[in-house]
């Protein structure tokens, strides 16, 4: 998917001024900040996907603001509230009817867990959101297709997104434990899942690789060999959250599964769907570009 102005003027541009409010108390220096991310913006290449073109800006911004990890008291209190609802909802899933497309619903639905989109997110908006999952729509052929594609598979890549929404990812990995390597970000970006967070996500018994970057989604070009490896050797990715929907979309070098909620205005119209829809998304790979992977 490429970048459009909105991508870095809305989404990234508002994360920005927040994160700038919040952390730095003068106005002088906010403005110096503001101009070193303004010469960047300046240097976007719009053919390229948005991950790839906020991953400088955002890294710039932390190391701006004096810390590695912007998001880390954020993505801690995630995890505990996604804890406190994994207790409460893993007895109701195994009483209803079709407890995998429930299991979809609910890994998709906790997507609402994301600070990046939102900066003003409250856990209890998260919360509410969450739950209300398990009722909204979503293709049932597109479910079925997902459960046929898993069950076949024999290598399963399935990469992460955020902190909070990786507890609920459990849900479904632990029906493929034996042929799924789990991916996170190689470096904290937003509140996404890093190396840090797998134990308190509970999913330390997982083969476990990272991208090796700092981008919020995937830049393959810039990922480690580890990350290059587990992707050139999978037959099914399945890349949760909206960043990788973005940084992967149209590429075609693997069968993947995109599972996500719509945040972005751009995502939105691409699809012809509604803010804050669930979606899965099935691509195929395209046989021409199996071996043209960059970077491997």
């Amino acid at each position: 998917m490429k970048t459009e102005k909105i991508c870095l003027e809305g989404c990234i541009g508002r994360l920005v001024n927040v994160m700038l409010e919040r952390c730095v108390p003068s106005e002088s220096r906010r403005q110096e900040i503001q101009q070193k991310l303004n010469r960047l913006y300046v240097q976007t290449d719009f053919a390229r996907t948005p991950s790839s073109q906020s991953r400088k800006i955002l890294h710039t911004l932390s190391e701006e603001l004096g810390s590695a990890d912007l998001y880390q008291e954020v993505k801690d209190k995630s995890l505990a509230l996604a804890w406190q609802l994994y207790e409460r909802i893993q007895p109701k899933l195994a009483a209803l009817p079709d407890p995998f497309s429930a299991i979809v619903h609910l890994v998709i639905g906790a997507n609402a867990i994301d600070y990046g989109t939102n900066p003003y997110l409250t856990l209890e908006e998260a919360e509410r959101l969450v739950l209300a999952s398990f009722d909204e729509k979503l293709d049932p052929e597109a479910v079925r297709k997902l459960k046929q594609r898993l069950d076949r598979a024999e290598n399963i890549l399935y990469i992460m997104d955020n902190c909070g929404e990786s507890v609920f990812d459990r849900f479904l990995l632990e029906h493929y434990a034996e042929k799924i390597t789990v991916a996170v970000r190689g470096y904290p970006v937003l509140n996404d899942v890093t190396r840090r967070e797998i134990a308190a996500s509970g999913l330390e018994a997982y083969r476990i690789v990272d991208t090796g970057d700092y981008a919020a989604g995937v830049c393959l070009e810039c990922c480690s060999r580890e990350f290059l490896d587990a992707y050139r050797t999978a037959d099914l990715v399945v890349a949760k959250g909206m960043g990788n929907f973005e940084s992967l979309e149209g590429m075609g070098f693997r069968d993947t599964a995109f599972l996500f909620r719509a945040k972005c205005p751009v995502v939105e119209k691409l699809l012809g769907v509604e803010h804050l829809s669930l979606q899965l998304i099935h691509q195929d790979a395209d046989p021409c570009k199996k071996n043209a992977i960059p970077g491997v």
